[in-house]
């Protein structure tokens, strides 16, 4: 490979990872309000099994890249984390394939994009639990 191919692929890749993460910062209120809004509107519903365990990924899915941008955990590859990114910027999408505000149905869509990254990135997310000193079988 020739030097100047991998400097320009590294600096734009160092432009991009700047870019994910300026929108994280700029979306990272609205999803934690979405996050509050969606146990609000399952109420009860969050105390069942896989809407329990559903609500409690995406928690640990916010928190994971929130100590990654906070200096507080590095051990994380860089496509991890913005997989992470990913599945949240599309739970906090008004745009989706069910729209959010259908009773019973309206999450589907985004616990399916969830779920999707949450199998690709499991591994690097276990890792991340036990750094937390989090109960695994809680979320695994």
């Amino acid at each position: 490979m020739e030097e100047k191919y991998v400097k320009d692929g590294w600096e734009e890749m160092a432009k991009e990872k700047e870019r994910i993460e300026k929108e994280w910062r700029d979306k990272q209120k609205e999803v934690e309000e979405k996050i509050n809004k969606a146990e609000r509107k399952l109420g009860t519903a969050v105390r069942i099994g896989p809407v329990e365990k559903f609500v409690g990924k995406l928690k640990l899915l916010y928190n994971c890249v929130n100590d990654y941008f906070g200096g507080r955990y590095k051990e994380i590859p860089w496509f991890t984390i913005a997989g992470l990114i990913f599945a949240l910027l599309y739970f906090l999408s008004p745009i989706d394939l069910i729209p959010d505000f259908i009773p019973g149905f309206g999450y589907i869509d985004d616990a399916t994009v969830l779920l999707i990254v949450w199998e690709a990135v499991e591994e690097d997310l276990k890792k991340y639990a036990q750094w937390k000193g989090y109960n695994l079988s809680e979320y695994f």
